[in-house]
């Protein structure tokens, strides 16, 4: 093949996350995977309708939906990058949706999180900086993913050193705070647990059992920080030659690491009907209480 003369240049030469697919092993593999994202993406967005035919409205079906398509993208392109390997805008586009689709499931813990706390702690709860806290976490949240964008975009568009440097220091930045975030999920299920409730001040919502929903919590929160931190120590580690990659670059943690551990999560939610389960009063942000509807 003749050498490029300008970008997007060929990604470096050391061994990265997931090694360069190839056809014998990653489009199986990879056509597996899109299978199954294909199956839970329709089970959500059916989920979301036949909800909201009843009047029943739990959107997080539908952001589940757009995850697993988001998934489904991530390995079509993962199959495209094998088939044609020197196609750099391809290998671009496969590594920006492989770090974007969990970040859906970051912001989904953190929105459960919140209503297990207005359940249980009403008074913390519904206070106006457990409001705003995780709306300014959201848009923390997108403003990281853009730098997570640009950042994959640039390495590929530029062969100064000081500028890839740049670059490599914001990636270790961007998913140390994307590892904080998904870790915030944790310390609310903690903070859930262990503070002491008032007696008789519960509101319970949605169907099954508090402990059940604490518990659905901290397995996805655990599952979507084993994820995170993975990433983040993967950023952190020395370059190593294809030839002698590390056992985190491999193939086989690759897949079971990233999105296995995803599956388990979709699977968990659907298995344990969050929408059930999970479900709030219409319009119980306006009155701070899972006690009212309020209609219309």
């Amino acid at each position: 093949m003749p050498v490029r003369q300008g970008p997007p240049y060929a990604p470096p030469s050391s061994a990265g996350l997931g090694l360069t697919p190839t056809v014998p092993v990653d489009v199986p593999v990879s056509a597996i995977l899109m299978t199954i994202y294909l199956g839970f993406a329709a089970w959500n967005i059916k989920t979301f309708f036949t909800n909201k035919k009843k009047g029943h409205k739990f959107l997080i079906s539908w952001f589940l939906g757009v995850f697993s398509m988001m998934r489904v993208a991530t390995c079509a392109l993962r199959i495209a990058w094998a088939v044609h390997p020197h196609n750099i805008r391809l290998v671009i586009a496969a590594q920006i949706f492989t770090n974007a689709g969990i970040l859906i499931v970051f912001l989904i813990n953190i929105n459960f999180g919140q209503r297990l706390l207005r359940s249980v702690h009403p008074r913390l709860g519904w206070h106006p900086v457990l409001h705003w806290g995780p709306i300014a976490i959201y848009a923390t949240i997108g403003l990281t993913f853009i730098m997570v964008i640009v950042t994959i975009i640039l390495r590929f568009y530029t062969l100064d050193e000081y500028t890839l440097s740049i670059c490599a220091d914001c990636q270790k930045v961007a998913t140390v705070i994307l590892f904080a975030i998904s870790a915030l999920a944790l310390v609310m299920v903690t903070a859930i647990v262990l503070l002491p409730r008032s007696g008789g001040g519960e509101q319970p919502f949605g169907t099954g059992s508090l402990q059940a929903k604490i518990v659905i919590l901290a397995v996805s929160a655990s599952l979507a920080t084993l994820i995170a931190g993975f990433k983040c120590g993967v950023n952190f580690m020395p370059p190593r030659p294809v030839d002698d990659a590390p056992w985190y670059d491999l193939k086989p943690t690759y897949y079971c690491l990233l999105f296995v551990t995803e599956i388990m999560i979709l699977a968990l939610f659907a298995v344990t009907r969050i929408d059930q389960r999970f479900h709030v009063p219409n319009g119980s942000g306006k009155v701070k209480s899972y006690a009212f509807k309020v209609e219309g």
